[in-house]
């Protein structure tokens, strides 16, 4: 298990790209882009992700935001309400109804996609702050052969846990990518991602994809079966910031809503993820017997980890995770274990005060 878990790093390694090409200019007819935000009691996150969409580098009158207030029980849609007085192209919808078979995030996307009125639809979450440049990468990547692309987002914050959270999702992202180099794309990040209206039309929209509590990775499939190519960026200007899970209750239910998505992946990719969640429990039980070989095996996984770690946080400009990096695998063995332990029992997903 050591083995192929060391294995599976060292190939991932070798097979990313050394750096993505930078990201072309816009053409001189620049599209009209809708930017849709499903928002659920963000009342301390919205006003940062409305800041950040607005200070774009992107023409403002190519430009709409479209905010879908899900019922929420907070300040969130008094918030967005005081920017879209000021700002006309801010816009928000007040979600009282389903349409379809949609549900949750997708329902409430699947009603600002009706209302948009750009070609391309840009879709982000409410807790996520983009980077200037998002729209100049991710608009020109959206050709006509292109039907979906994703960006890559990072986990932001002071303390050691969202840290490690950051480098969790960086190195996730970094599997994705390589996935995807070799044309074996496994999902789109719904919190960081642009489909082109036509496409996304084509589908039936979320209402009638469905429902799937990872409703990024329903439309993903959706799209890819339409025959249009998905890519995932992995380059700097498209690295959005998020909130981080502010505690291991919240962390399990992020990671037990997206392991229900998991479930759907091929076998083979869920049994690369099972060998290298039982790695550790494998070490300490060879151990006993095999105390030298463990640590060599051991120490060949860490190796195999910090050079497929360093390789993509190099491109990112993110090399300073590195030092996080061996607590990060005991970050893992343990959250992930205690992840699959809570999987196996019973029970509903609970997200945003709502169980599915």
């Amino acid at each position: 298990m050591l083995l192929g878990s060391a294995g599976t790093l060292l190939w991932l390694w070798r097979a990313l790209p050394a750096v993505d090409p930078p990201p072309p200019n816009l053409s001189a007819e620049v599209p009209h882009v809708s930017v849709l935000v499903a928002a659920r009691n963000e009342a301390p996150n919205i006003a940062a992700c409305l800041d950040a969409l607005l200070a774009l580098e992107y023409p403002p009158d190519r430009l709409e935001i479209w905010i879908g207030d899900d019922a929420s029980e907070d300040a969130t849609a008094a918030v967005v309400q005081a920017y879209a007085n000021r700002v006309p192209r801010v816009h928000l919808v007040s979600i009282t109804d389903r349409v379809g078979q949609a549900q949750g995030k997708a329902n409430v996307l699947a009603q600002l996609a009706r209302r948009a009125n750009g070609t391309l639809l840009a879709i982000t979450d409410a807790d996520i702050r983009v980077p200037r440049q998002w729209l100049h990468a991710l608009v020109p990547a959206c050709d006509v052969q292109t039907g979906l692309v994703s960006g890559v987002t990072e986990v932001t914050g002071d303390t050691l846990f969202s840290r490690l959270q950051g480098l969790d999702w960086l190195l996730a992202l970094e599997v994705l990518r390589v996935l995807d180099v070799h044309r074996q794309p496994q999902t789109a990040i719904g919190n960081n991602m642009i489909i082109r209206k036509d496409v996304y039309e084509a589908t039936g929209g979320y209402e009638a994809i469905p429902f799937s509590i990872t409703e990024d990775l329903a439309l993903f499939r959706v799209v890819r079966n339409l025959g249009y190519i998905t890519r995932v960026l992995f380059q700097p200007e498209v690295l959005a910031a998020s909130a981080p899970m502010p505690t291991l209750a919240a962390w399990l239910r992020q990671r037990r809503r997206w392991m229900r998505g998991g479930l759907t992946l091929p076998v083979a990719l869920q049994a690369g993820l099972l060998v290298q969640l039982l790695t550790y429990p494998a070490v300490l039980l060879a151990f006993v017997d095999y105390p030298v070989l463990s640590c060599l095996l051991l120490g060949g996984r860490w190796a195999g980890v910090w050079l497929f770690a360093r390789k993509g946080l190099k491109q990112l400009k993110r090399v300073h995770f590195l030092k996080y990096l061996l607590l990060y695998e005991g970050y893992a063995a343990a959250l992930y274990g205690l992840l699959l332990l809570r999987s196996l029992l019973p029970g509903k997903v609970d997200w945003k005060g709502r169980s599915y």
